[in-house]
């Protein structure tokens, strides 16, 4: 079984040895090609988080492998997003593209709480100003 995780460095290191323990092969994709957490990892593919469109290419490559793709996973990374945009091309449980644009781009965020009438920071105690309360 195949794991996809983006990203090798430190904070993604327990991701992939836990994923190993539990007898996934672990492929890291990460931009820095001397990260840290690299050597914990099966293989490794030098590919930018940012970069959507290659990392689905690579997870197309993975799924059509023997042993399939189970998941694409990040931790520690503002990256979400790209995790989502995969797993919604190839039909693996994640949380919608939208939803991970919604909750990790700050403007979009933010209009979704307007529109919601949400008021974002709220704390009990302080003043509501909002025209939704």
């Amino acid at each position: 079984m195949n794991i996809l995780v983006l990203g090798a460095g430190l904070m993604q290191k327990p991701a992939i040895l836990s994923a190993k323990e539990e007898g996934f092969t672990v492929h890291v994709i990460d931009a820095d090609d001397k990260a840290v957490a690299i050597p914990f990892a099966d293989t490794f593919r030098k590919i930018d988080l940012k970069d959507k469109e290659g990392i689905l290419a690579y997870a197309k490559e993975l799924k059509a492998s023997p042993e399939g793709l189970s998941a694409v996973f990040t931790a520690g990374t503002d990256f979400s997003a790209s995790v989502s945009y995969v797993c919604e091309a190839l039909g693996l449980p994640a949380h919608s593209y939208q939803a991970a644009i919604n909750a990790s781009v700050k403007t979009v965020m933010r209009q979704c709480f307007a529109d919601s009438c949400t008021v974002a920071g709220f704390r009990p105690g302080k003043q509501r100003r909002s025209q939704c309360w």
